[in-house]
């Protein structure tokens, strides 16, 4: 048959199903799988992972190589498994490989996210990894793939594909040359498939591919993007209902603009995806009139809502600086702390500023562990020395360790506190690390002192991206014995994983004794919050105010 096409996916690790697609004259669908998946309009090609023990590559594997496995079809459409195909893309696919011999879309005309460059599209990973802990991939691997292309004097702003939609003559010699040397960088170098496509198709001059015009996501009459997240079969009658308002721009609109809880809930759901305080009525309105008079777009409307946020948190950071500042200090007065030369639990504190809050905290956590016969470790800068020593003069038997470092960054204080030689010069066999972001409301419990690790858990979000969910180190107890087990076996770590993640992740690994997400969030709150716990950790950073101001009421 002449033009024979073919639309195909490929699903490696637990999916929830496969969108069903529509019947369209001349097309046939396959899905490489190497789970049991029933389909009407699929046909199910059950496969072992062609590359063991790696989802993401075994998928790469298929969407590159069409030449491999697809003998039987002039032309392939890739599409991910979370598209839905809403048009007769047919007449479309014929129309442009006349001239060229692949099509895709382009990352630069996506409404959320525009980039035109592999090197945006590598910081914007890196960045994910930094602040949100998210790790698409090794930060050193990606890294290294980035300072080769530079070598290789690949120019800036040169183009970034959308990978979700592949459209090829993959017998084309041309394209097999171009996915060959794609997939060499994906299965050798970085999973992140759009990091080297643009490289490839620059370094063999490969001049067969245009660009579709409008966003692969939601503004194209082909394609449709849905969320993984959503049961396929369960929300199919709200996926038609909302690509039925996408189609209709003009009810669409209208329905936005006018009805407020339409807007409440979808402004809401952002703030949550993007990790903001949820919008009260009034500042909900204040949008909906700006969306109306100044025609905002999403971007627009989160940048709208992202200013709100960052006013909210500057009101929490002031409101937790005059608690440290002005309410604590008065609630303890002058103690008299008794801490102990030697005991089986040590509180340490790694701070190289002059942190105006040092004195405070210090004494506020002392105060609350010294019934458990605590000592105190201090580590410090060459420049802060006689501070810290000053603001603690009134107390005995503190142990002061000089770091010979004027500062200490995140990664600095990551390396300290993955230092074998840190955990060895501890006497004790239990280790209460606190940072001067840490307040305490209570006498520590020793029902926490059973364990290996006990920190702040995450948020539900965060723990399924960090497969981790106790916990946060900022506040937690750390078992000697178990940190020098972990640290002996040598386990890489990627560069600015947190040492608290990167501790977490094989604390469950290797079954070592962890609390329960409930039991953690007894101990210290942090995202997640819980006005009875023993402690707080930076919480004016991400709990509501209304949170905080009910904590440290």
């Amino acid at each position: 048959m002449k033009n024979k096409i073919v639309v195909y996916t490929a699903l490696f690790g637990n999916y929830s199903g496969i969108i069903e697609q529509p019947k369209i004259k001349g097309v046939e669908y396959l899905c490489y799988t190497d789970q049991d998946i029933t389909s009407k309009s699929w046909k199910i090609i059950k496969v072992t992972p062609p590359v063991p023990n790696d989802n993401t590559r075994s998928n790469r594997y298929y969407k590159i190589l069409p030449h491999k496995h697809l003998k039987g079809y002039d032309i392939s459409v890739y599409i991910d498994a979370n598209y839905l195909i809403i048009g007769d893309f047919v007449s479309m696919v014929l129309e442009k490989l006349t001239k060229n011999s692949m099509v895709c879309f382009d990352h630069n005309q996506t409404v959320f996210d525009p980039k035109d460059c592999i090197y945006k599209e590598h910081q914007t990973l890196i960045n994910l990894a930094k602040e949100k802990r998210v790790f698409r991939d090794s930060i050193e691997v990606m890294q290294n793939q980035i300072d080769f292309f530079k070598s290789e004097n690949y120019p800036e702003n040169n183009g970034l594909i959308f990978a979700a939609v592949l459209i090829r003559k993959h017998f084309n010699e041309e394209v097999i040359n171009l996915m060959e040397l794609w997939w060499s960088f994906v299965k050798n170098k970085s999973r992140r498939d759009q990091l080297s496509f643009n490289y490839a198709v620059w370094k063999l001059n490969f001049d067969k591919l245009e660009y579709l015009k409008g966003d692969l996501r939601r503004g194209n009459p082909w394609f449709y993007w849905i969320d993984h997240k959503l049961n396929f079969k369960k929300d199919i009658q709200t996926i038609k209902r909302q690509l039925f308002l996408e189609k209709n721009p003009t009810l669409r609109c209208l329905l936005f603009y006018t009805k407020l809880p339409l807007i409440l809930n979808k402004l809401n759901k952002w703030c949550k995806r993007y990790s903001f305080e949820p919008l009260s009525t009034s500042e909900i309105n204040n949008i909906r009139k700006s969306i109306i008079n100044n025609k905002l777009d999403k971007t627009q409307i989160i940048k709208e809502i992202e200013y709100i946020d960052s006013i909210k948190k500057e009101e929490r950071l002031s409101y937790w600086n005059h608690y440290l500042e002005n309410v604590l200090p008065k609630k303890q007065g002058s103690p008299v702390l008794k801490i102990a030369k030697e005991s089986n639990l040590t509180a340490v504190i790694v701070e190289a500023r002059k942190h105006p809050h040092f004195k405070v905290v210090v004494e506020n956590m002392l105060l609350n562990t010294q019934h458990l016969n605590v000592c105190l470790h201090v580590y410090h800068g060459t420049e802060n020395e006689k501070f810290v020593k000053d603001c603690l003069k009134e107390h005995e038997n503190i142990k002061f360790i000089n770091l010979n470092i004027e500062n200490i960054d995140i990664e600095g204080y990551n390396k300290i506190m993955l230092s074998e030689d840190f955990y060895k010069n501890i006497n004790s066999e239990l280790i209460l690390v606190f940072q001067t972001d840490v307040i305490t409301f209570k006498p520590l419990d020793t029902a926490f002192l059973q364990y290996d690790y006990i920190g702040a858990p995450w948020k539900k979000k965060e723990h399924l991206n960090y497969k981790a969910e106790v916990g946060n180190g900022g506040l937690s107890i750390r078992s000697k014995k178990a940190m020098l087990t972990i640290l002996e076996q040598k386990i890489p770590r990627e560069t600015f994983v947190p040492e608290d993640l990167y501790l977490a992740q094989i604390l469950k690994q290797q079954n070592f004794n962890i609390p329960s997400y409930e039991t953690a969030l007894e101990f210290a709150t942090e995202g997640v919050y819980n006005p009875n716990a023993f402690g707080c950790h930076k919480s004016w950073e991400v709990i509501k105010t209304s949170e905080l101001k009910e904590l440290l009421k």
